[in-house]
């Protein structure tokens, strides 16, 4: 794997690349809903794509923000370094978002909508 390589190792022999999403009324308002919601696109129609392409990996932008093996999934074999880079360039965490390289080193609680904290 080229060091100078920025994409994700997995998608070199990769034949499709697909977008499936869970959208709701916008006049839904309940956060109960809207997470149970995510949950059965989660553990369901994801499990179902991670079951037909195991080891596939996944555009950070386009994805699903509870996926359960996002480190590897996002990043791949390069994780490492970059948490190692991350700690270099921004060692306080300044920069975070919920599946961002160090983001594991915050808690915003279940909801990711509670205090944003250092672990």
């Amino acid at each position: 794997e080229p060091a100078t390589n920025k994409h994700l190792v997995y998608w070199r022999d990769n034949v499709l690349h697909a977008i499936t999403f869970v959208k709701w009324d916008e006049s839904v308002r309940d956060l109960a809903t809207i997470r149970a919601l995510q949950e059965e696109f989660s553990t369901n129609t994801m499990q179902a794509w991670r079951d037909v392409s195991p080891g596939a990996g996944s555009y950070l932008n386009e994805a699903d923000i509870n996926e359960p093996n996002w480190q590897d999934s996002f990043w791949g074999t390069k994780y490492d370094r970059l948490c190692e880079i991350k700690q270099k360039v921004d060692p306080w965490g300044l920069f975070y978002a919920p599946i961002a390289v160090g983001s594991e080193d915050w808690n915003a609680g279940v909801s990711r909508l509670d205090r944003l904290c250092p672990l």
